[in-house]
């Protein structure tokens, strides 16, 4: 779905250059995200990657998730507190 919404916006943007212009930064993005994937999947097969985890980052999930969660729910009261979407009704 979403290449066909880039096809879509690139033909109907009316000037020539600024869709291949955004059909470039599609599949340039595109490409990034599946060869950070494919060079992911390569560390994981080979053992690296998972050992590196479980050393490092496996004992501090729980107060990563924890610390994320905290944040995340600053983050929202602050927006409710200050767009003032909260007074209207």
């Amino acid at each position: 779905p979403i290449f066909l919404v880039v096809v879509g916006s690139s033909l109907s943007s009316g000037a020539f250059a600024a869709g291949m212009m955004q059909f470039l930064w599609y599949i340039l993005g595109t490409g990034t995200v599946f060869l950070l994937l494919t060079i992911g999947v390569a560390f994981i097969k080979g053992g690296v990657m998972v050992t590196f985890l479980r050393r490092s980052v496996v004992p501090h999930v729980h107060f990563i998730s924890a610390l994320i969660l905290i944040i995340a729910g600053v983050y929202i009261s602050y927006y409710w507190l200050t767009s003032g979407l909260l007074l209207q009704g």
